[in-house]
C-alpha cells in the first residue's frame, strides 16, 4: 500500500522558470510584498499525486472492528520512523475522526477544538464508548441544498437588521431587540482576546451580546410581528 499510495508518479507539466523578476530590496517600499512579482519558482507545476483510493478502500473494509487492532496491524506493516510511513499515517489520521465525543443523545460528533467541522460525525470515526472504527455516509447534495435552504429560510424569518449593530431576533418564539459588537471574524476562538466572547451569531459573523429586551406588545404590533404561542417554546 505504501508503494501504490507515495511512490506514485507525479502527473503534471515541468516548466523551467526564470527568475529575472526576483524583486530587489531596492525596489521595496515598505508594503506587503505582491504575488505577482515573487519567484516564479513558487508557483506550483505538478499536481496533487497521492493516491488514496487504495487506503480509504483498505480502512472502509476494516468497518466493525477494534481500531486499536487495526492500528496495531498498520503499525506492524509500516514503519512509522521512515519520511513515507509517516506520510501514509497523516493520510490515515485525516480519513479517521480519532477523537470523536458524543453529544447529548449520545451520538458521535466532532470535538470542539475541530472548529472547521461541527456537528454529526460523518464518514469514517472511532466510537468514543466501543472504540470500534465506524462510518457514516454524509448527505447527498440534493439533502445538503434542502438544509441549507431551509436555514435560510428560518434565518430570514426570526432576523431584522436595523444597523449599528442592532438586531430584532426571534429566539424559542420570543422577539427580542438585541444590541451586538462584531466580534473579529478572521481570529480563531483561542486567538480572541477573553472579553471577546461569541454570544450569537448573525450569518456567518460573529456577535458579543452588549444589551438585550424582549418587545412589549406594543412594539410588536407597530412592526407587525408576533410571538409564538406560550406552549410552542416553554421548556
Amino acid at each position: 500500500m505504501k508503494q501504490v499510495l507515495i511512490e506514485r508518479p507525479r502527473s503534471g507539466w515541468r516548466l523551467k522558470h526564470k527568475r529575472t523578476n526576483k524583486p530587489r530590496a531596492s525596489d521595496w517600499n515598505g508594503e506587503d510584498l505582491d504575488i505577482e512579482r515573487q519567484a516564479p519558482r513558487l508557483r506550483q507545476s505538478k499536481h496533487f499525486d497521492d493516491l488514496l483510493s487504495p487506503l480509504r478502500k483498505y480502512l472502509r473494509a476494516q468497518v466493525g472492528r477494534p481500531w486499536d487492532n487495526v492500528y496495531s496491524e498498520m503499525c506492524a506493516t509500516i514503519d512509522r520512523r521512515t519520511v513515507s510511513g509517516r506520510h501514509l499515517f497523516e493520510h490515515v489520521e485525516w480519513e479517521v475522526l480519532i477523537d470523536a465525543v458524543l453529544d447529548e443523545q449520545g451520538k458521535p460528533c466532532y470535538p470542539a477544538h475541530r472548529h472547521w467541522r461541527q456537528g454529526r460525525a460523518v464518514g469514517l470515526f472511532v466510537h468514543p464508548r466501543t472504540r470500534l472504527l465506524c462510518y457514516q455516509a454524509g448527505d447527498s447534495a440534493r439533502e445538503r441544498k434542502r438544509k441549507r435552504e431551509s436555514k435560510h429560510a428560518e434565518f430570514v424569518a426570526n432576523h431584522r437588521d436595523l444597523g449599528q449593530g442592532a438586531f430584532l431576533l426571534k429566539r424559542r418564539g420570543i422577539w427580542h431587540w438585541v444590541l451586538g459588537a462584531r466580534v473579529d471574524d478572521h481570529l480563531q476562538p483561542n486567538q480572541r482576546k477573553r472579553t471577546q466572547r461569541v454570544d450569537f451569531m448573525i450569518g456567518s459573523s460573529a456577535y458579543m451580546l452588549l444589551k438585550a429586551r424582549q418587545l412589549n406588545t406594543k412594539e410588536l404590533r407597530q412592526l407587525e410581528l408576533s410571538n409564538d404561542p406560550c406552549d410552542a417554546h416553554t421548556d
